[in-house]
């Protein structure tokens, strides 16, 4: 029984198909042009274009060279603006979980680069704050910066 399961397992790895799988639900993803460093380049220009606060830029990859592992390049940029983000978290506190928010710049297993992000208005949904303008704000500037970024 576990060889059958290890086995369905590998055969519906993302890693045993060209193709990856959808994302999941209330994840945005985008492809892009460039390498993952031009990449994040451009989206960290995006944001401070726009005065938004550059909250912290994770190389995963550099961290997993660090402890010996390799991995596809893969780098996170949180970004915010306390005046955007204070009224959803002070209407649904659990929504400080997914603040500030994240844009997530990855070499695909195909070798393209792709952004991803969590969708604000599939957040706030989730966190029964739906209805406040501060939401749509935060969906136009992720999908402004992610579409500057994205192209070269």
């Amino acid at each position: 029984m576990l060889r059958s399961l290890v086995l369905a397992a590998l055969l519906l790895s993302p890693a045993a198909h060209a193709d990856a799988p959808p994302p999941p639900p209330g994840v945005v993803v985008v492809d892009a042009t460039g390498t993952v460093p031009e990449v994040v380049q451009r989206l960290i220009n995006g944001i401070a274009k726009r005065k938004i606060s550059l909250v912290a830029r994770t190389p995963h990859h550099e961290a997993a060279e660090k402890a010996g592992l390799s991995m596809r390049q893969s780098v996170v940029v949180l970004f915010g603006n306390p005046k955007i983000g204070t009224p959803a978290m002070n209407a649904a506190p659990l929504m400080a979980l997914d603040l500030p928010l994240r844009v997530l710049v990855y070499e695909d297993a195909d070798g393209t680069t792709r952004l991803a992000y969590k969708d604000p208005v599939w957040l706030a949904t989730r966190h029964g704050i739906a209805e406040l303008p501060q939401i749509a704000t935060m969906a136009e500037v992720l999908g402004a910066l992610t579409a500057e970024a994205a192209a070269k």
